[in-house]
């Protein structure tokens, strides 16, 4: 092969490489413009089921009784952290139940619809246990 038939062909791949890299770089590109969008819209959080609300009532209900204190107020959504356009609802990071405390109100435990759905009863007290050690006495 003469050097400029080699020449030629190392041009071409050498087009051919960039090129490919900037499909590359542009499919890249859109993948990271549309995945926070989409991303956001996943994990916010729906309303949660009456059903799942009650389940979680009556778990800290029943650990309250156990306890002989008051339960405090329970929450549920779709995923702790998850944004869900009401500034109070948002918390906690990830995991199955926290203890929301906001100044100048009463504590909430706040499950996620997954601890209510995947764990027993008992699972399910046991959780709503450990968070009524984390609210503060005297709550309503």
């Amino acid at each position: 092969m003469s050097d400029p038939v080699a020449s030629a062909l190392l041009i071409v791949a050498a087009i051919a490489y960039l090129g490919g890299a900037v499909v590359v770089v542009a499919a890249l590109a859109k993948v990271l413009a549309t995945w926070p969008q989409g991303w956001r819209t996943r994990r916010a959080a729906e309303p949660a089921d009456q059903a799942l609300q009650q389940r979680a009532a009556a778990a800290m209900a029943a650990v309250a009784e156990r306890a002989k204190v008051a339960a405090p107020a329970t929450d549920v959504v779709a995923i702790l952290g998850a944004p869900t356009g009401d500034g109070d609802r948002g918390v906690g990071d990830g995991g199955l139940a926290v203890t929301r405390f906001r100044a100048g109100q009463p504590a909430t435990v706040v499950f996620a619809q997954v601890a209510l759905t995947g764990l027993s009863c008992a699972a399910v007290e046991s959780l709503a246990a450990h968070e009524l050690l984390t609210a503060p006495t005297g709550v309503t």
